[in-house]
């Protein structure tokens, strides 16, 4: 008894573990990407850096906010800012005026407590808020003048 097979060409179709890798990869990019641009947007303010802070200053109306310390305060500041403490701007929020689409400019030495300070802006109904990021260090790093 004859058996008959048959022969075919090989499959172009194989397993290949990287090409699984790389649309993994790929993926999980897109997704961090999405994620990292839906929560930089819920944040509610800007982070700026020397330069545009800079800018930022020139502009007409705009409120620069410090909240660092009084004995911070007193070693330098730029020019114009006015000092209310973040352990104190949520009892005194009513002094920055009731124009809450005035461009702000919070900042403070390390960064973190004009973070802060920025989120309670924005959850406050400020629009503009804007933090210096790299905190008064980079102000002075950009050769920026302080007022003492």
């Amino acid at each position: 008894m004859r058996r008959f097979y048959k022969i075919s060409a090989p499959s172009r179709t194989c397993y290949n573990p990287g090409v699984k890798a790389n649309k993994l990869a790929l993926f999980l990019a897109l997704l961090g990407a999405g994620a990292a641009a839906f929560f930089t947007g819920r944040k509610g303010y800007q982070d700026v850096d020397a330069k545009q802070a800079l800018e930022l200053t020139r502009t007409p109306g705009v409120l620069l906010l410090d909240v660092r310390t009084p004995e911070e305060f007193a070693q330098g500041r730029i020019e114009g800012a006015k000092l209310i403490p973040i352990s104190e701007l949520q009892e005194r929020l009513s002094e920055l005026g009731d124009r809450k689409d005035a461009p702000v400019l919070v900042y403070c030495l390390s960064g973190s407590r004009s973070a802060i300070a920025s989120t309670l802006l924005h959850k406050e109904g400020w629009t503009q808020v804007h933090n210096l990021q790299g905190r008064l260090r980079a102000w002075v790093a950009a050769r920026q003048p302080l007022a003492r």
